[in-house]
């Protein structure tokens, strides 16, 4: 069942006030404000963004993920054991934060109790969002886990990403299947928005993981920039703190990713 929880927009910094009547709460989660699109002419390099999904369920990988030569992104799922802890942790450390949202996939797989759905009531569907930015305090935008069924349907998209667009988030498309219209119902609301361009990590081999982030820097150097979303999985680690020599080496800048939004 979705907590009663209830929110109100601060302004000037924005903020959710979100008050819980049967605890007895109510706490601030403050929300950064996305950077213009213009970062992507960053001293005329081309830059690519780095986010490291699934993140939340371990103190020992997120301390892991911080000690990394490379700034990446968080992507934390609410739901998670320590999804706040690792919050708190990334920004202390200055890092980004996502909300790494569940929505409903394709298939058999499960994407937990409080995925936005397909087959569940608008209400319910916003319920459930809100619970997901409460639980990321700090977080500056939101990406997608799993749903490849959500993220095509259209008109769910749009309820949320209205949503997203008052609390001044943005939306990052992991694209997890051909179908997702998240992306271009982004740009058509005017939200700020970016789609992700490679998987470092669908292969869990070293090798294999350092030949996509030469993919990844190939695809900045023509695109001017581009997304990579990834998972902390050891190999993916390993391989990451091989990488910063290869940034350097091709000229590409590593950013957070809302400095390589469109709108």
């Amino acid at each position: 069942e979705t907590p009663d929880v209830r929110l109100r927009i601060q302004h000037a910094p924005r903020a959710l006030e979100v008050t819980s009547p049967k605890a007895g709460m109510s706490f601030l989660v403050l929300f950064l404000p996305s950077a213009s699109p213009s970062g992507k002419n960053l001293a005329g390099k081309p830059l690519a963004a780095i986010i490291m999904d699934d993140m939340g369920h371990s103190r020992e990988v997120a301390q892991a993920v911080m000690e990394l030569p490379l700034p990446v992104t968080l992507a934390i799922i609410p739901d998670e054991e320590h999804a706040e802890w690792t919050a708190r942790l990334a920004r202390q450390r200055g890092r980004e934060i996502l909300a790494h949202v569940p929505m409903q996939p394709l298939g058999k797989a499960n994407p937990g109790a409080r995925a936005l759905r397909t087959d569940i009531s608008d209400q319910e569907n916003l319920a459930r969002l809100r619970w997901h930015l409460q639980r990321v305090p700090g977080a500056v935008g939101v990406n997608n886990h799993m749903g490849s069924r959500f993220t095509a349907d259209g008109r769910r998209m749009a309820l949320v990403l209205a949503e997203l667009r008052r609390y001044g988030l943005f939306f990052v498309d992991s694209r997890t299947s051909g179908s997702s219209v998240g992306y271009r119902t982004a740009r058509n609301l005017g939200v700020a928005s970016a789609g992700r361009d490679v998987f470092l990590d669908n292969e869990r081999q070293v090798g294999k993981i350092l030949g996509q982030i030469d993919a990844l820097l190939a695809k900045a150097g023509k695109q001017g920039s581009a997304v990579a979303i990834c998972h902390p999985y050891p190999e993916t680690l390993a391989a990451l703190r091989q990488a910063a020599p290869r940034f350097r080496a091709r000229g590409v800048e590593l950013v957070p990713v809302r400095l390589l939004l469109d709108k």
